[in-house]
C-alpha cells in the first residue's frame, strides 16, 4: 500500500517513518526546496520522548538534548510565582523533560527517512479521492496516486482546506519573537516570567547557546525593522539575565510571528485521507505541546494502518482515538495563553496570588497529568 505525505516538517518526517515501520511505501511531498528550520528551541516531554522512542530515534535525539531544569513562573522583577517540583514531575512521568534544537529534532527525523522517499519542491495544490485511491495535484502538473494521504501541511493545509474548505485561522491576540543566542546556559535555568499582557521565556540548549522567545498583545501582521530595539523597550528593566539575552542576538536572527490556531474538529479527515499534527490541530504555544503531539499522531496512525485493513477504517480509528487528546490541548493552551497575558492589573494581581498557592508538588502533579500519554 502506497502512502503519499503532504509536507515534510516534523509531523510528516515523523508519520513518514511510522508508516514505513508499518510496512508501507511512503513517499513524502515538500513544498520548500529542502528541509531548513528556523532558529528555534523545542521542549520534548515524556510523550514526545516515548513517541520517539516507537519511532526508533530517541537515541539520536538523547545526544541532542538538554535536561530542561525549570526554574518556575517568574514576575517581571524575578520573584517567583509559581514554582514546579522537578523531582516529583520526574518521578511522575518516569522521563525528565528535555529541550533540543528544532534543527536537531528535524535532523534526526530526516536521517530515519531514505532520501528516495523524499521529494522536495513540491508544491501541492490540490487532490481527489477516487474511491480506491487519492490523486494528489502539484503546481508543476505532476498528479501522484496514493492508497491514502496524510496532510501534515502546517497551518495553512492544502489537503485540510481540499477536505472542509477554506477557513481563516483564528489569532491569538499575541505575536512571538524568538531567538537562539550564545550564551553562557550556566548563568540561568529555563523559565518563562510574565508581565501584564506580554512574557519572555529562556531555555539553555545545547553548545553553550540559550533559546528565548517573547509574546506580547499585539495586532496581527506587524513587522519589526528593529526588534532588539522594540524588544527592549518592553523588557529591558525586566529580571537579569532578559536584557542581556536580548542584546545578545542579531536582528536579523530575531523571529517574529503570529500566534494562530483553528477551532478544533472531531473528524479531521475523509475517505483515503486524513491530516496530522498542525494541519489536523494547529494550537498556540504555550505548552509546548505541538511538535509532541504530532509525534504522538504519527505513533497512532502507524499502529492503526499496521496489518492492512480498509485504509478509511483505519484512518477513522485513528482520528478516533487523537482527536480528543490533540483537541484537549489546542483548547488548554489557548487558555493557558489567555491567562498568561491578561493586561489589567487588578487580573495580573489575583493571577499571580493565586499561581503562589499552589505548592511545588502539586504544580507537577497537575502538568504530569496533562502530559503524561494514555498509552504509557
Amino acid at each position: 500500500m502506497r502512502a503519499v505525505i503532504v509536507g515534510g516538517g516534523i509531523g510528516g518526517l515523523a508519520t513518514a517513518i511510522a508508516l514505513a515501520r508499518a510496512d508501507l511505501d511512503v513517499q513524502v511531498f515538500e513544498r520548500a526546496a529542502e528541509i531548513r528550520e528556523v532558529g528555534a528551541g523545542i521542549s520534548l516531554w515524556s510523550n514526545a520522548i516515548r513517541a520517539l522512542e516507537q519511532l526508533g530515534v530517541r537515541q539520536t535525539i538523547d545526544g541532542a538534548a538538554v535536561p530542561y531544569e525549570a526554574a518556575g513562573l517568574r514576575a517581571a522583577d524575578g520573584a517567583i510565582i509559581s514554582a514546579i517540583s522537578a523531582e516529583e514531575l520526574h518521578r511522575l512521568l518516569g522521563i525528565p523533560v528535555v529541550v533540543v534544537h528544532r534543527a536537531d529534532l528535524l535532523d534526526a527525523l530526516l536521517a530515519a527517512v531514505p532520501s528516495s522517499s523524499i521529494c522536495f519542491g513540491a508544491v501541492c495544490t490540490g487532490l481527489t479521492d477516487r474511491g480506491h485511491h487519492v490523486e494528489v495535484e502539484f503546481a508543476d502538473g505532476r498528479r501522484v496516486h496514493g492508497d491514502m494521504v496524510v496532510g501534515a501541511d502546517g497551518l495553512y493545509s492544502v489537503v485540510r482546506e481540499a477536505l472542509h474548505g477554506r477557513e481563516a485561522p483564528t489569532y491569538s491576540g499575541c505575536s512571538a519573537w524568538r531567538a537562539v543566542v550564545p550564551f553562557d546556559g550556566s548563568r540561568i535555568r529555563a523559565s518563562e516570567t510574565w508581565g501584564a499582557g506580554n512574557l519572555f521565556g529562556q531555555v539553555p540548549i545545547r553548545g553553550n547557546r540559550v533559546y528565548w522567545y517573547a509574546a506580547m498583545n499585539v495586532p496581527a501582521g506587524g513587522r519589526s525593522s528593529h526588534p532588539k530595539a522594540e524588544l527592549r523597550s518592553v523588557f529591558g528593566g525586566w529580571h537579569p539575565p532578559i536584557a542581556d539575552l536580548i542584546d545578545a542576538a542579531d536582528d536579523r536572527t530575531i523571529l517574529r510571528s503570529d500566534i494562530y490556531d483553528r477551532p478544533v474538529r472531531k473528524t479531521w479527515g475523509r475517505g483515503r485521507i486524513t491530516l496530522v499534527g498542525d494541519a489536523a490541530h494547529p494550537m498556540t504555544p504555550f505548552l509546548g505541546q505541538g511538535a509532541c503531539q504530532a509525534l504522538e499522531d504519527a505513533v497512532a496512525l502507524g499502529r492503526c494502518v499496521a496489518g492492512g485493513g480498509d485504509v478509511s477504517s483505519a484512518l477513522r480509528e485513528y482520528e478516533r482515538q487523537r482527536s480528543p487528546r490533540a483537541n484537549a490541548f489546542v483548547t488548554r493552551s489557548r487558555r493557558v495563553g489567555q491567562i498568561a497575558r491578561l493586561r489589567h492589573p487588578l487580573l495580573v494581581a489575583m493571577r499571580n496570588a493565586l499561581l503562589s498557592r499552589i505548592s511545588p508538588i502539586a504544580q507537577a502533579r497537575q502538568i504530569a497529568k496533562m502530559i503524561d500519554a494514555p498509552s504509557r
